[in-house]
């Protein structure tokens, strides 16, 4: 059934690679134990054991994430993983104005351009 790698919106998922097939198994196993434990954490606990676990324990897991791509390959034969480049503009910070019209926008600015604006107002750095 391909419907696991497909979204509601229809954007079709990768395939699971080894890591994520055993950390699916695995985060399941330490959110029983430890059911307050936050996401960030088991994730990096999750890294750290992979890391540890000896290359003979991997191969069941390699296995099932070849048996995943090849599965995946055939449900969509013209699948091209296309990654979304990300925005190169700077980030819109929005802030409260009291002027007429509500919400304004405000370009977020980095230290390096305020050092620059500085020097040319004359300004100490």
């Amino acid at each position: 059934d391909p419907s696991w790698c497909k979204t509601p919106s229809g954007h079709i998922k990768r395939p699971m690679n080894a890591f994520m097939v055993w950390s699916q198994i695995e985060r399941r196993k330490i959110m029983e134990q430890s059911p307050d434990m936050h996401n960030a954490e088991i994730s990096k606990r999750l890294g750290k054991r992979w890391k540890l676990l000896k290359d003979s324990d991997k191969i069941p897991f390699i296995r099932e994430a070849e048996r995943l791509r090849l599965k995946h390959m055939a449900d969509y034969p013209d699948y091209k993983y296309r990654p979304r480049k990300k925005n190169s503009k700077p980030a819109l910070k929005k802030s409260c104005g009291s002027k007429a019209g509500g919400m304004r926008r405000r370009r977020r600015v980095d230290r390096g351009d305020l050092r620059r604006w500085r020097r040319l107002l004359g300004l100490r750095p």
